[in-house]
């Protein structure tokens, strides 16, 4: 029918971009090497990652007694640690007491021994030490022992309040500016990490690197998002993802040949610096172009990439993105409240993202990992090992379709900036994860892992459905693509324009094209639109005949042949 075939045709004209992107290719030369310079620093994003596993690995700290040594300069380590550290009652050395020295000779000592105690005065030895670590480089033991909760709860921080940084800028900026502002972040800040002088400097250089991490995050996801179309936006996310595991098992491996935290650093920052040299090869991506009215840009983009890819773009193409990028969109942050419909689908996705994270950690999702492997196949059943991995599987898997929907579903004025909100709201859920696993040793933790999987199972079910839908770019074309319903109309109503629309007969083909163009489809829809006008402002008990009088009446006068004016 004319009216249900001229609605499809409205709908396909929303999303001109998703054409334009198959003109150019949907998975050629161009977009592989979009997908391979976009996501291979995520190996080096895994690595900053998890570095403070292996930078602050424990160490077994003894107390600096060489004092004994300019009375007895032949003793061994051994001897020196018997004759001027207490015993624990286990009969183990204590880490944080030492004999007070006395001014005797080594055979006095030997023979009347030391009794009065004190705390460390002059540092700690690691004799048994085997890798250079925070720990023994500045001495965080006894009573500077950090708090390694503290510690992952300043990198979560870091995210948090990049997210809301790099999100905003990611918007407003442009994809290309962030990506390059992440990297340079990486190699500063992650490379530099490797030149602190203090604990404290440390702490401050993880709490950028973290801001950059989740800054290139959500630089390069909305880039491979907007670039991408259908299946292949979905393959290049899930290769990000396998990147990041790769990346951490490119960090055990150097953790397990470099001996120094340092050489740690420095080998893992090295290849920042090519990467920032080959940025210039990412395009900016030419959807958020168009959100911000430089269509040139957009269409010079475009052009390059159908070079690349060996195709034409079609000039009615190009005309068609014109049209569509006159009117430049507006949207702010304010947006996530004022939007109804971007409000509901913000706090209900925040919800599931700040659930994710809590039921990784309080389900033992952040310990299980080095826990199984350090348990013997007695201490722990198949089965209990066999729900772990299944437990690990299911996350992974969980956060890789967060990360692919989420980005779907926003729109492209406020992607960046929803994606932010998104980690914002992971961030806290695994802040507050962790200071519940710091305070409380109960089964509360796993309860309310749970409880929380049941509410983002729940959560979820009240979101949309994004699979072969366009990318919306524009806070209008979200609001119309299915989140916001039409008004109930009256049965009496509903049934007639159903049949009116049923007694538009589609005009015969005179032409080889089985499609009705578009100015055409737009005057017809038009004229609809206005009988339906006129139908509603006659009177009521004559809208029926009203109405059906004014669609005939053409046909009634063709049958006449003319003659009345």
């Amino acid at each position: 029918m004319l009216l249900r075939r001229l609605r499809s045709i409205e709908e396909k004209q929303e999303d001109n971009f998703t054409r334009v992107l198959d003109a150019v290719g949907e998975f050629g030369r161009f977009q592989r090497r979009l997908t391979a310079f976009t996501f291979l620093p995520s190996v080096l994003t895994a690595f900053f990652m998890f570095i403070d596993r292996f930078s602050l690995v424990d160490q077994l700290p003894y107390c600096n007694t060489s004092w004994i040594l300019a009375v007895g300069p032949h003793l061994t380590v051994a001897q020196q640690l018997n004759l001027t550290l207490p015993r624990a009652p286990n009969g183990s050395f204590q880490r944080c007491l030492m004999y007070v020295p006395v001014p005797s000779d080594l055979d006095t000592i030997i023979r009347f021994g030391l009794n009065h105690t004190d705390i460390c005065q002059n540092g700690w030895i690691y004799p048994d030490s085997k890798m250079r670590s925070l720990v023994n480089e500045f001495d965080l033991v006894c009573d500077q022992q950090p708090d390694k909760a503290l510690l992952q709860a300043i990198f979560m921080a870091g995210i948090l309040t990049g997210s809301f940084i790099f999100g905003f800028i990611c918007d407003k900026m442009g994809r290309y500016l962030t990506i390059l502002l992440s990297l340079l972040g990486l190699a500063i800040f992650g490379f530099g990490t490797a030149f602190v002088s203090s604990f404290h400097q440390y702490l401050f250089f993880r709490f950028a690197v973290s801001q950059a991490v989740v800054g290139y995050t959500i630089g390069s996801l909305s880039l491979a998002t907007e670039w991408l179309v259908g299946e292949h936006r979905t393959h290049a996310i899930v290769l990000a993802h396998c990147l990041i595991t790769i990346g951490i098992m490119f960090l055990v491996g150097l953790a397990y040949t470099i001996p120094h935290w340092r050489l740690l650093f420095l080998v893992g920052g090295v290849p920042v610096f090519p990467l920032i040299c080959c940025v210039w090869v990412l395009p900016e991506s030419p959807r958020w172009l168009m959100t911000r009215g430089r269509i040139e840009e957009a269409k010079q983009v475009l052009c390059y990439a159908a070079r690349v890819n060996k195709r034409t773009i079609p000039p009615g193409l190009l005309n068609e993105l014109q049209l569509s990028g006159k009117k430049v969109p507006k949207a702010s942050v304010l947006d996530f409240y004022t939007n109804r419909h971007l409000y509901k689908v913000t706090l209900v996705m925040g919800c599931v993202w700040s659930v994710s994270r809590p039921a990784g950690a309080m389900g033992g999702g952040g310990q299980a990992h080095h826990e199984v492997g350090g348990h013997g196949v007695g201490e722990m059943t198949s089965a209990i090992i066999l729900v772990v991995v299944f437990g690990h599987f299911s996350l992974g898997t969980a956060i890789s379709v967060f990360f692919i929907y989420t980005a779907e579903l926003l729109p492209t004025v406020l992607r960046a900036t929803g994606l932010g909100l998104m980690f914002a709201s992971w961030a806290a859920g695994a802040i507050t994860s962790l200071i519940i696993t710091s305070n409380v040793q109960s089964l509360l933790p796993l309860f309310l892992c749970c409880v929380f999987s049941s509410m983002a199972l729940c959560f979820s079910a009240v979101l949309p459905e994004t699979q072969e839908q366009p990318l919306w770019d524009t806070l209008e074309h979200f609001t119309k693509s299915g989140f916001q319903k039409e008004m109930p109309q009256s049965t009496s109503d509903s049934s007639f324009w159903r049949s009116r629309e049923d007694s538009v007969l589609v005009p015969p083909k005179e032409s080889g094209s089985d499609y009705l163009s578009e100015e055409a489809a737009k005057n017809t829809i038009l004229n609809v639109q206005n009988l339906k006008m006129s139908s509603l402002v006659s009177d009521p008990s004559d809208a029926t005949l009203g109405t059906f009088g004014a669609l005939i009446q053409p046909r009634h006068s063709q049958e006449s042949g003319g003659s009345d004016p």
